[in-house]
């Protein structure tokens, strides 16, 4: 048995950027056979090896990265402190009559519908970020709320 103190009902809420949650590596402009982790969806390799230049092992969060017969994915990064790299990667889907809906999870074993394992295109764009000012500071990142509540415990709990 632990005495436990008793806890005062607290809420703690705190912004998260989710770029410090996982990383973001597109790769290479060519070339296949790569993992690439992109901000918002992935392209992997699958447990065949990307047989032919395509994959299983691909992923996507919102409806809006489709663009006609095309998927788009997108990488930020920070250059410096006043500007922001975007990298946009176009992948074809020709050979898929209807995407899956989005959000999408390909898994590494599959089966699954398949995607080439390259983008079609890259593009790259440089954007300048104004100065932070000392009373607002602005963030072009994706942020989630965490928010943790403590409740008031006896002073005694069988643990």
């Amino acid at each position: 048995m632990k005495t436990i103190f008793r806890w005062m009902v607290t809420v703690f809420a705190g912004m998260i950027p989710l770029a410090s949650l996982a990383q973001s590596d597109p790769g290479p402009a060519t070339g296949g056979g790569i993992n690439r982790n992109y901000d918002d969806g992935y392209v992997y390799v699958d447990s065949i090896g990307d047989s032919f230049g395509y994959t299983s092992y691909w992923g996507y969060q919102n409806a809006s990265q489709i663009q006609g017969d095309f998927l788009v994915f997108h990488s930020e990064s920070s250059l410096d402190a006043n500007t922001i790299q975007v990298i946009t990667d176009t992948y074809d889907l020709g050979n898929l009559l209807t995407p899956p809906p989005a959000p999408y999870s390909g898994t590494f074993s599959g089966p699954g519908p398949t995607i080439p394992d390259s983008p079609f295109s890259r593009s790259i764009e440089d954007i300048a970020v104004p100065e932070p000012s000392s009373a607002i500071m602005l963030s072009l990142g994706t942020f989630i709320l965490v928010s943790m509540v403590f409740v008031k415990m006896p002073k005694r709990c069988l643990v």
